[in-house]
């Protein structure tokens, strides 16, 4: 079996995801997984888009959809033709990876099974797709567990990995930029956005089936594209 590389947000950052694939040279058995977020706020949201695609040529390539993926295509505010449209549409709310699952905001705690088909979540109602919708966006729970939005923060309240359970097993999820150099890590899950297009850090880490860890590689941001007055979207 081959390697598991999983990346964080691009955000439009091309020539950090090119950085990135000279670090970790692209291997025919790889298989990529992008936890969301390729477009928006970065200067090169289609390049990224494109690069995505044409890696599957040589590679098994996934991604998982971020809200800015939602957002885009509901707004249509880049410039892709629309087999790239299609690509984004098609990206699931979460992917299996060995140990563990990759989504791009988090885990709600009223998810206790995830269906076996990704696919099959689309043609829920709104009040049944609730929670996976969430699985796009959460970031801070109340102490009930319940989702809060950003401008409803309180003292009480907690980032979802601080009481993630591991009831999926290992979560690698992106959304929330940290400012590290290395993944934020949790009991059950691991944070690999570091804010690459606010200045910081383009983050992948490396599985290997069977070894039972990974192995962070981080490219430095050339420069920052966006300030970060932004970070809550």
């Amino acid at each position: 079996m081959g390697r598991t590389i999983i990346v964080g947000d691009v955000h439009g950052c091309i020539e950090e995801l090119r950085d990135l694939h000279e670090k970790i040279r692209v291997e025919s058995d790889d298989r990529w997984v992008f936890a969301g977020d390729l477009i928006h706020k970065g200067p090169h949201s289609e390049e990224v888009v494109r690069h995505v695609i044409a890696m599957s040529a040589t590679c098994q390539v996934h991604l998982v959809r971020g809200n800015h993926e939602e957002t885009g295509l509901k707004k249509r505010d880049i410039d892709l033709r629309e087999s790239e449209w299609a690509f984004l549409a098609a990206a699931p709310r979460w992917q299996h990876v060995p140990g563990g699952l990759v989504v791009h905001g988090g885990i709600p705690e009223q998810l206790t099974e995830l269906p076996t088909d990704p696919e099959s979540v689309e043609a829920l109602s709104n009040s049944k797709r609730k929670y996976f919708d969430q699985m796009l966006r959460l970031r801070f729970v109340s102490p009930d567990g319940k989702f809060r939005a950003l401008k409803d923060v309180g003292p009480a309240d907690k980032f979802w990995a601080e009481r993630y359970d591991g009831r999926f097993g290992h979560v690698y999820f992106g959304h929330e930029p940290w400012g590290d150099s290395a993944p934020k890590r949790f009991e059950n899950a691991a944070g690999i956005d570091l804010s690459c297009v606010f200045g910081g850090y383009l983050c992948a880490v490396v599985l290997t089936d069977g070894c039972g860890s990974d192995e962070p590689v981080t490219v430095r941001a050339r420069q920052q594209y966006c300030p970060r007055a932004d970070i809550g979207d």
